[in-house]
């Protein structure tokens, strides 16, 4: 395929975040929408776009109409055989997260999607907020070596949707709900260097959870430590008392100085990115960012030049393993 050609991309589930992918992929006119799939049917007619699209109420009536590639957007515990199905009818896929409810799982499709050479992205959107300019600062050697990262992840409402809090179809709570932005983020900084889960205390309303965690967490710490030596600790919740909507942050510590990237007053969509130099501190970037499409018009990028596998989508794998490791080590 060539770089000016716009691939044709059928989606399924058009709930709040499916419509949200959707605007984005419009309005950046670099794909055609061709069909739309869900199984409410008030959800699907209330959908309405310029142009006129197929609608199906179905995976496989979506694939019926051959688009490039399917964009899920729909519960955690259909990710798996709807991305299988998808990459064996030979078409590429963008998943939201968790692309799968464990290693297990998320390994099985990477594979998949390897033998069917199909390329496969998750949408890991924090990577494309003004985080790029921490990231940066890191790449570029400022801040030295880094030897400490601090992640944060208080949601104040948590979900709204009842599957969430059924560890048989979520996976599990905060932490691969919120927790597997931030520690994408920590590889990505860290080159993809592997990273062991050293504990990791889980909480259900105050309860402190054990291994085989049978329960959501709504509270969650985790140590960890990347091959370097880099301390990472992780928290996250839904339902905080946090005195604000949410409280968003990753901190980095290095020989050099230091960096922040965070929310600003309680938001979940605006952010800053801080630079530390003993106790003087500069603004690098701040402000409100339409980011929420960015992962899926960047994919949807590489997919103009070509459908073929790409080892990238490998990354999530690690992160899926970290996410395991928290949860056993409860």
């Amino acid at each position: 395929m060539m770089e000016n050609y716009k691939p044709s991309l059928g989606f399924l589930g058009v709930g709040w975040i499916g419509k949200n992918r959707m605007k984005a992929v419009a309005q950046a006119n670099i794909a055609e929408i061709t069909v739309i799939a869900d199984q409410s049917v008030e959800i699907l007619s209330a959908v309405n776009l310029d142009k006129q699209v197929f609608k199906a109420n179905n995976l496989n009536g979506l694939l019926s109409y051959q688009p490039d590639a399917v964009v899920i957007a729909t519960p955690s515990a259909m990710h798996t055989q709807q991305c299988l199905e998808a990459l064996n009818h030979q078409t590429a896929v963008f998943c939201q997260k968790p692309l799968g409810r464990n290693a297990l799982e998320t390994a099985e499709i990477i594979e998949t999607a390897k033998k069917q050479n199909r390329l496969l992205g998750v949408d890991f959107s924090y990577r494309f907020t003004c985080f790029k300019a921490l990231h940066h600062l890191i790449s570029e050697g400022q801040l030295g070596k880094i030897h400490a990262i601090e992640m944060c992840f208080h949601n104040a409402y948590g979900p709204d949707k009842g599957w969430f809090y059924q560890k048989q179809l979520s996976g599990g709570g905060c932490v691969i709900d919120l927790g597997v932005h931030l520690i994408d983020l920590a590889f990505w900084c860290l080159g993809n260097q592997a990273i062991s889960v050293k504990n990791s205390l889980l909480y259900a309303k105050g309860k402190r959870l054990k291994y085989p965690v049978q329960e959501v967490e709504d509270y969650a710490v985790a140590i960890m430590e990347a091959e370097d030596g880099t301390a990472l600790q992780l928290n996250c919740s839904w339902n905080l008392p946090a005195g604000k909507e949410a409280e968003i942050y990753f901190k980095v510590y290095g020989e050099y100085g230091g960096a922040a990237f965070q929310n600003k007053n309680g938001s979940f969509y605006d952010f800053e990115v801080l630079k530390f130099e003993g106790t003087k501190t500069t603004v690098l970037e701040s402000g409100k960012a339409n980011w929420g499409g960015k992962a899926l018009i960047h994919w949807c990028k590489q997919l103009a030049v070509s459908k073929a596998y790409h080892p990238e989508i490998e990354g999530a794998l690690k992160v899926s393993q970290v996410i395991d490791a928290i949860y056993e080590k409860a």
